[in-house]
């Protein structure tokens, strides 16, 4: 849970919005803050995972660059190799 006492996975849903509404895209920035919000307590849960992963397609629906295409696929694999 966060410090409102909003399950975390929300938190990364609400803020995610924030990340699209500035420019319609998410940058690698904002991607890491959303990656934080998740591991918050050194554990990214299933309910977090499929939150990123819903944002991550997302991004990539919207349209990144290279770079950005390369952190989205890291992020990706952290998700499926967490916790074990």
């Amino acid at each position: 849970m966060t410090n409102n006492n909003l399950p975390s996975h929300l938190a990364i849903a609400l803020s995610s919005i924030q990340c699209f509404l500035d420019d319609g895209r998410l940058d690698e920035a904002e991607l890491n803050k959303l990656l934080a919000l998740a591991e918050a307590d050194h554990h990214i849960d299933d309910d977090e995972a499929r939150v990123l992963s819903s944002i991550m397609k997302q991004a990539l629906d919207s349209g990144v660059d290279a770079a950005m295409t390369q952190r989205i696929q890291q992020v990706s694999e952290h998700i499926l190799k967490r916790n074990g």
